[in-house]
């Protein structure tokens, strides 16, 4: 397989699923062009700083791309549908983030983004 073979194979999404108080969720990998709408929803594009305030709207909105019903399958939230992902026990929330995270080669430490003092969780 050439080099380019190999790249453009990579354009296939990579699903993985966790499971949450006995339910099982799936989540897909994010595209580039994804991600990078997901990285605009907190950011402030003139100084590249994150807004703390717009934190969990970013990790919902990631979700919204992430979760799918089941391996293959299609998306269960609508791009305009992720702030109802805000309203989910924080627990459940978490735990899907830090999945979908993982499953994106991210891993983002959320303590080191907004510092130990100022996360606030339920």
């Amino acid at each position: 397989m050439s080099l380019r073979d190999t790249l453009l194979a990579k354009a296939n999404r990579q699903y993985s699923s966790v499971e949450v108080d006995g339910t099982t969720y799936w989540l897909q990998s994010l595209t580039a062009a994804e991600s990078m709408e997901v990285s605009f929803v907190a950011t402030n594009l003139k100084t590249g700083e994150y807004h703390r305030e717009k934190f969990i709207d970013m990790q919902a909105k990631q979700l919204a791309f992430a979760l799918v019903d089941g391996e293959g399958g299609d998306r269960l939230f609508a791009d305009s549908e992720y702030i109802m992902l805000k309203s989910i026990d924080n627990k459940t929330f978490q735990t899907l983030y830090k999945s979908s995270e993982q499953a994106n080669g991210r891993g983002v430490d959320v303590d080191d983004m907004l510092g130990k003092s100022e996360l606030v969780t339920s």
